[in-house]
């Protein structure tokens, strides 16, 4: 007599309802989003977003949004470094076979023609590398306080990670981000960058100064592409109540947050582990 003996299918996007179940709760789920989204001062129809199965999920979704939108983002870049990979692959080409027309006694025309090879390689290997930079954004987050799953998602969707020491409560140490963040662009200046910030890690319920981090971020030089998941498992769905950046009238534009997860199953009291994921459009 009650909902947990029904099979409700409510796969997929909640914006879009399904053509094939005839039992889903999807308009139930976007009336939840409505009602995060003011709660959180955000404005109507600004996000994206939907019930996960817990933190795992919900971070997850976070960091394959953020690494599409960043790859979609630099796509003219490296569109502009594939054309020009393509045209040096096509200059080699051309080398080798006038390397096969030089006499095997005319070695200075030979030794000309593999410098002009080795050199051509050699160019190819640095736009592939800022290639792969390109395409792997590097998470940074706090070793020891940062939820378990991260490692495993950073690994599942290709992304580099950066370890930050914590403080002795638990929150991230600013101080050595912005020696961690100085030292990873200057080695990999076209690095897009995903910061993992916690609002009330699971141990200690230490909560990151999200405003700072931004601020490290925008003063970098060069400053990268980068988006702040907010981990808020523990704490993030009291963040209104708590208030701990102040009386901010949204929580996504004025702390520059891009996603932001928190766990059902904890202060609002499901029985079962579930989340929500809300990302800015």
């Amino acid at each position: 007599g009650t909902l947990a003996n029904v099979l409700l299918n409510n796969v997929g996007d909640p914006f879009k309802d399904s053509e094939t179940s005839r039992m889903e709760v999807k308009k139930h789920e976007r009336k939840l989003l409505a009602i995060l989204e003011k709660y959180y001062g955000l404005p109507e129809h600004s996000t994206r977003g939907y019930v996960t199965t817990g933190g795992t999920e919900g971070n997850f979704a976070g960091l394959w949004w953020s690494k599409r939108f960043m790859i979609n983002t630099l796509l003219p870049q490296l569109v502009v470094k594939d054309d020009e990979i393509k045209r040096l692959m096509r200059e080699e080409q051309e080398l080798l076979s006038g390397l096969a027309k030089i006499p095997n006694n005319d070695y200075e025309k030979r030794v000309e023609q593999l410098t002009n090879i080795i050199a051509n390689r050699d160019a190819v290997a640095k736009l592939s590398g800022l290639v792969q930079q390109l395409l792997t954004p590097t998470v940074f987050f706090t070793k020891d306080h940062t939820h378990y799953s991260m490692p495993k998602i950073a690994e599942i969707l290709r992304l580099n990670i950066r370890f930050i020491q914590s403080n002795p409560d638990g929150s991230m140490d600013l101080n050595h981000f912005k020696k961690e963040l100085i030292l990873h662009l200057g080695a990999h200046p076209l690095s897009a960058v995903i910061v993992i910030a916690n609002i009330g890690t699971t141990i200690t319920g230490a909560v990151d100064n999200v405003p700072e981090i931004k601020k490290t971020l925008d003063e970098s030089n060069p400053k990268p592409l980068y988006t702040i998941h907010l981990d808020g498992a523990l704490t993030g769905f009291v963040m209104p109540v708590l208030k701990p950046f102040g009386d901010i009238p949204n929580y996504f534009d004025a702390l520059g947050v891009n996603t932001l997860a928190f766990s059902a199953h904890k202060y609002p009291g499901l029985s079962q582990p579930c989340g929500v994921i809300l990302a800015s459009q």
